[in-house]
């Protein structure tokens, strides 16, 4: 869209000095972008939500692959797993770049596109979650180098660590369910408290540095898919805190 508008300003400025010509590309330039314009906006406009699954959705299943290879490296105790893991998130992390360019272009084409219009609050509602889902990046990361940390210097492993771990991939797997089929947000809420619960119970049984890291990486995680899912933060942090008390 930018590209067609932008023509005739470019165009303009780079014309020779010659009058006489000027003023024709300027017209030629103009009547291009315009028709650019129309075809984008009202004839063949993409389809928003098609643009953000296709990015969303990958970016969401490596993340869930990255949780669940850390949850069965610190299972097996095997450092070079969790290391693997540790790179995976890093890749993750590389990407985000796009996944932001997406979601701006798809509010772009909502915004002005009329055929578009329809789609304007799904569009919205991803686009309130992704800040979320790109601090749930961040936060696993942390998550995964820790684990490599806690395998190197020997530290207790309680069960329900590494349940904790998975139980937040199957979360990030729900979310990517609800942006591929439009599902509710319930699966991917229970599964993050589920991952507290866990979590909670492992600080219980005794963690060490790494392992207590851990424990609140899970518990920052959670709250960022459930916000991711709509949920405000509030409401979030209240049932991470309830849910962490009842296992007491």
């Amino acid at each position: 869209m930018g590209n067609a508008s932008g023509t005739a300003v470019l165009l303009g400025a780079l014309s020779s000095s010659r009058h006489t010509l000027e003023f024709p590309r300027f017209v030629d330039a103009l009547i291009g972008g315009g028709v650019g314009l129309v075809v984008t906006l009202l004839l063949v406009p993409i389809n928003p939500l098609r643009v953000v699954r296709r990015v969303a959705a990958p970016t969401l299943r490596q993340l869930a692959g990255q949780l669940a290879a850390t949850a069965a490296a610190l299972r097996r105790r095997d450092h070079d797993l969790a290391d693997r893991a540790l790179s995976r998130s890093q890749a993750i992390g590389a990407d985000l770049g796009r996944f932001w360019d997406v979601f701006g272009g798809a509010k772009e084409t909502v915004d002005l596109a009329p055929a578009r219009w329809p789609r304007r609050r799904s569009v919205r509602h991803y686009q309130l979650g992704a800040p979320d889902v790109d601090q749930a990046v961040w936060n696993t990361r942390v998550l995964a180098r820790r684990a490599v940390v806690l395998i190197e210097d020997g530290e207790p492993i309680p069960e329900s660590l590494p349940d904790a771990v998975e139980a937040l991939s199957e979360a990030v797997n729900a979310v990517q369910e609800e942006v591929l089929a439009d599902q509710g947000p319930e699966d991917a809420r229970r599964h993050a408290l589920r991952a507290v619960a866990a979590a909670t119970r492992a600080e219980l049984a005794g963690t060490g540095l790494s392992g207590t890291v851990i424990v609140g990486q899970v518990r920052t995680a959670a709250s960022d898919i459930m916000q991711a899912t709509g949920m405000d933060r509030e409401e979030a942090l209240r049932r991470i805190r309830d849910v962490a008390a009842a296992q007491s």
